[in-house]
């Protein structure tokens, strides 16, 4: 029932942006909208605003989910390795300010804050 059911910019053609952009190894979403509306938007002159983009990304989350599924049960299916393996090299804020030095949370997992005002994980 809502007015734009239909947008003149497709979920493919998001989703192809996005892979494009992430194949020439540009870091953000900013970088790959930037580089497509100054390259290619006589390719896709219906590019929405930079905040409709993320807004789009966003809400397509589980198709990059199934996405993801859907290639590695093909990469297991021609490797034979069943084996997945997962990296995350982010660290996780666990107290900041007057609590990072005596934080409670996962202290196993955890090692002393190497500056005064973060605590992060370092398993």
């Amino acid at each position: 029932m809502s007015n734009n059911n239909c947008p003149k910019f497709s979920d493919k053609e998001l989703i192809t942006i996005y892979f494009w952009g992430k194949a020439q190894q540009l870091p953000t979403r900013k970088a790959i909208y930037r580089l497509v509306k100054q390259t290619m938007l006589d390719t896709f002159p219906d590019l929405p605003s930079y905040q409709a983009f993320c807004r789009r990304l966003n809400w397509l989350a589980p198709a990059f989910q199934a996405l993801t599924e859907i290639w590695q049960e093909h990469l297991v299916a021609k490797t034979g390795d069943s084996h997945a393996y997962v990296v995350d090299s982010c660290p996780i804020i666990l107290a900041r300010g007057r609590r990072s030095g005596h934080g409670k949370v996962a202290r196993e997992l955890c090692s002393a804050p190497p500056i005064a005002w973060d605590t992060t994980c370092r398993s």
